[in-house]
């Protein structure tokens, strides 16, 4: 599944880092690596996607743009929902993911309105 959304974005001209589970994703993060966008899998092996991203939003610079942050869940309904808006995440979806989706998500960045300026944004899964 992550590759297939790779490909989709990669084909909308986004720069993509993958990464195998929420602790490394972190570590990214805490790298410096600069990320507009983090789509995080719930569940990941060594830390899920709702402790990934509580680390994330605890760890954040006041001073610089936060980081949008979108839950990617197999069972979506009103409890994944929750759980997930409760850790910190700006949106979630359903696997599989649409195109549709991807760019609906995208458009609602804070300076990510047009999906042609992302030849330079870095876009994390």
């Amino acid at each position: 599944h992550q590759l297939a959304v790779a490909r989709l974005l990669e084909s909308e001209g986004c720069i993509v880092k993958c990464v195998g589970d929420g602790d490394q994703a972190v570590q990214a993060v805490e790298a410096g690596e600069h990320f507009d966008v983090i789509f995080m899998d719930m569940r990941m092996p060594i830390m899920n996607g709702l402790e990934a991203c509580r680390i994330l939003r605890k760890q954040q610079d006041p001073n610089k743009q936060p980081l949008y942050i979108i839950g990617l869940t197999a069972s979506h309904g009103p409890s994944e929902d929750r759980d997930c808006r409760k850790a910190g995440m700006d949106a979630v979806g359903a696997k599989p993911i649409s195109r549709k989706s991807i760019r609906m998500w995208l458009d609602k960045c804070n300076n990510l309105t047009l999906l042609s300026t992302l030849s330079s944004r870095r876009l994390s899964l």
